[in-house]
C-alpha cells in the first residue's frame, strides 16, 4: 500500500505544481514522528526549515508556553477533576495516585521546557 499511496501522492504533487497551488501532499504525516516527509521541505522550497522541523517545533512549543506563563498560567495549579477516577477506561479505573504523579510530571515538564533546564 505505502507505494500506491506515493503514486497517488505524486499525482497530487504534480497538479498542485503545474496549477501553481500550495502542496497538498505536505498534509500528509508519517503516523510515527507526526511529520511530512523528509523530502517534503525541498519540494517546497523549504529545505532548510524541513530540516530542522523539530528544532523549530520544540522553539515554539517553548515560546508558546512562555507567554502563557508570563500572562499568568501556573502548570502547578491546573487540576484533574475528580470525576477522572470514577470513570471505567479499557484498562479499568484512573487511580487518584497515577492522576496525582501526571499532573506533577505536566506541570514540571512544561516548566522544564520554558527554563530549559531539566529538573
Amino acid at each position: 500500500m505505502p507505494g500506491l499511496l506515493r503514486v497517488i501522492l505524486g499525482h497530487i504533487l504534480y497538479y498542485c505544481q503545474q496549477h501553481d497551488l500550495p502542496p497538498l501532499t505536505s498534509l500528509v504525516v508519517n503516523q510515527e514522528t507526526g511529520l511530512p516527509g523528509a523530502g517534503i521541505g525541498k519540494v517546497v522550497r523549504y529545505g532548510a526549515l524541513a530540516d530542522g522541523i523539530a528544532a523549530v517545533s520544540r522553539k515554539i512549543q517553548k515560546m508558546r508556553w512562555q507567554t502563557r506563563l508570563a500572562s499568568g498560567f501556573d502548570p502547578r495549579r491546573v487540576s484533574i477533576p475528580k470525576r477522572f477516577t470514577e470513570n471505567t477506561t479499557w484498562k479499568g479505573k484512573l487511580r487518584a495516585e497515577f492522576l496525582s504523579t501526571l499532573q506533577d510530571t505536566y506541570a514540571r515538564c512544561i516548566l522544564e521546557l520554558t527554563s530549559g533546564v531539566k529538573g
